[in-house]
């Protein structure tokens, strides 16, 4: 039997309950390690839900989700990957890849000319966002201030 077709659709509020545990899942080794919350996972989720109910999807085959990218963007200015997770036994199968290839596509036809996301550079994904021609830009630093 050939195996079933990945699907990136809209994350709708369904959804939330397996994209909390893939979030676990895919947060759970180093350079994270502590995670966040099952709590904190669904607020994260569920805030950006409601803010860009256009720009968060699922990447799912017969009936499981495989990864989750949830965006926002701006004015026509910018979009923002905000979280991007795929499960880890799914992960350098092309999940990530059709994910980021089905956001840049939605935005490149919006006319936006930016795509930003932020990365830890000790995390595998570094080598994953370098190789899909993201880049440092040298224009903006992170900032934080602890409060």
């Amino acid at each position: 039997m050939p195996e079933a077709t990945l699907t990136i659709r809209l994350l709708d509020a369904s959804d939330i309950p397996a994209c909390v545990i893939l979030y676990q899942e895919a947060y759970a080794a180093p350079p994270y390690g502590d995670g966040w919350s099952d709590a904190t996972c669904e607020r994260i989720i569920r805030d950006l839900l409601r803010l860009f109910p256009k720009e968060c999807f699922v990447a799912e085959r017969a009936g499981e989700v495989l990864g989750f990218i949830l965006c926002s963007s701006l004015a026509g200015l910018r979009a923002t990957v905000e979280e991007f997770a795929v499960r880890p036994r799914y992960q350098q199968q092309g999940v990530g890849r059709a994910l980021l290839g089905h956001v840049m596509s939605r935005y490149r036809a919006q006319g936006l000319p930016f795509l930003e996301l932020v990365a830890n550079v000790r995390a595998p994904a570094y080598g994953f966002y370098s190789r899909e021609g993201f880049e440092e830009t040298g224009n903006y630093r992170l900032m934080s201030k602890q409060l």
